[in-house]
């Protein structure tokens, strides 16, 4: 029945089964203490009864010994004894007054505040009454006819204590008795339940054990070692043919191997394609993190330093490159860091590996996590050495260009001045000309001449136009 149950139930219902023996017990055991408590509480009145009246308290044998010596003494000192009788006699009312506030058996009181008391109580009234003035008065005679009488009185209250003492040990010895007899109960009594309960728990602990076992699949040690090596990596780690069911502990760590090492393969797979593709692209690429700590790069970078990307990671700039240039490159960093997205720069390197120069077109981008926390930058530079050199090559010949048309709209320029020139003569002769007597052939020829010449006057012009607007003279 208890296999239907998850191994946390189990091990809860062994836990309120044995705290159901320990409360159990612990009742048992609370009942035979109360009743053992009443009991020694009986004894211990008994033994304080017998252990403040026997032997006689010592302020009733100072009493009685005062008393004597009152009569030998002197004059001058038998107030002082009398007062000391006063005192012993505050010590016994203290005494009853203390036992009259005890919860004490009633076979006990009547004896110790009944007829204890009694003899007591005529014993001290005779006593400092009728002997201590006779003392003090000096009456010989009835100091001789009371002395017997304080000594009966004394032998009285001597008898009525053997009797309290008597009851008080009665008293005591059969508590005691019954204490014994209750130990004895509480002994056999706590014996039964404990061997009870330790059986009981021992056969609920033994079938949760291989109950578990069975959930668990395996030896528990076995398992947690094999899981150690998974976790560290040891893919070699195996663990013993599964003795549970399906979904046992084993089964799960088991096939958590298998997920693991998928998982594991799939992710060298993926990291290295994610390598060639690095190694693939012919621009530099690395990665760092803020402090300037170079965390990954590619193959072409490798060849920038002169070094393998295992002895790069883990160094800076400064274990590779000049001061000045790790500066440069270091306060690079520090503005794509500060803009928050990519900067870009132009910059010229040697090659470790060869020792052949380009210039670089560097891109940088801070990279951050989750949070927005910066965590690294990302560089990607590009070889723009031959795009520089065609640039500059295209800026020469430009410059080249614009001097040929220079030169071209000077040339043109003062060609078409020095031909408008003798047009204008000719045009004018042709005026001339055909002001004069001529005849109708002589008239067209000439009005031909000066019609021609006054058309090539403005080709002449609209040349000399354009040379003066690629000159920038142009009004």
């Amino acid at each position: 029945m208890l296999e239907i149950l998850s191994v946390k139930r189990q091990l809860q219902l062994v836990g309120i089964v044995v705290i159901a023996l320990m409360a159990g017990l612990a009742a048992n055991v609370w009942q035979a203490s109360q009743s053992i408590a009443g009991a020694a509480e009986g004894v211990v009145q008994g033994k304080e009864v017998v252990a403040d009246i026997l032997p006689p308290p010592l302020y009733v044998i100072e009493a009685q010994l005062t008393a004597l010596e009152l009569l030998n003494t002197n004059v001058r000192d038998r107030d002082k004894l009398a007062h000391r009788l006063g005192e012993l006699k505050q010590e016994f009312d203290n005494r009853n007054q203390f036992w009259s506030n005890q919860h004490l058996d009633p076979a006990i009181r009547d004896t110790l505040l009944g007829h204890q008391k009694e003899t007591a109580e005529k014993y001290w009234n005779f006593l400092l009454s009728d002997f201590v003035n006779a003392v003090l008065q000096g009456d010989k005679a009835g100091i001789d006819a009371m002395a017997p009488v304080l000594i009966k009185l004394y032998e009285e209250h001597r008898a009525r204590v053997d009797e309290t003492v008597a009851v008080a040990t009665a008293y005591a010895d059969g508590k005691s008795g019954n204490l014994q007899l209750m130990l004895n109960e509480v002994k056999l009594t706590v014996s039964l339940l404990a061997v009870g309960g330790a059986l009981f728990t021992a056969i609920l602990l033994t079938y949760c054990v291989f109950s578990i076992l069975r959930y668990l699949g395996g030896e528990p040690e076995v398992m947690q070692e094999a899981a150690r090596r998974i976790a560290a990596g040891d893919q070699t780690a195996d663990l013993p043919p599964n003795r549970g069911q399906d979904e046992s502990l084993a089964a799960s760590i088991r096939q958590m191997k298998d997920t693991l090492q998928r998982n594991i393969a799939q992710t060298a797979y993926e990291r290295a394609q994610l390598r060639t593709l690095l190694n693939t692209i012919p621009d530099l690429v690395w990665l760092k993190d803020t402090e300037g700590v170079f965390l990954a790069c590619n193959r072409k970078f490798e060849r920038l330093f002169g070094a393998t990307e295992e002895s790069i990671i883990g160094k800076t700039d400064y274990d590779f490159l000049p001061r000045d240039l790790a500066d440069f490159f270091r306060e690079n960093d520090r503005k794509a860091v500060a803009a928050g997205g990519p900067t870009s720069n132009t910059e010229a390197v040697t090659y470790a590996d060869d020792g052949h120069r380009e210039i670089l077109e560097t891109i940088k981008t801070p990279l951050y996590d989750e949070h927005g926390n910066t965590i690294g930058i990302l560089g990607i530079a590009r070889d723009v050495t031959q795009t520089q050199n065609l640039m500059e090559q295209l800026k020469q010949s430009r410059e080249e260009a614009d001097r040929s048309n220079r030169s071209k709209s000077s040339f043109l320029a003062n060609m078409s001045h020095e031909i408008r020139t003798p047009m204008n003569a000719i045009i004018g002769m042709a005026d001339l000309a055909l002001a004069t007597p001529l005849s109708p052939r002589q008239q067209n020829y000439i009005g031909k001449i000066k019609s021609a010449s006054h058309a090539l006057l403005n080709i002449i012009n609209d040349i000399l136009d354009f040379s003066k607007i690629e000159a920038g003279k142009l009004e």
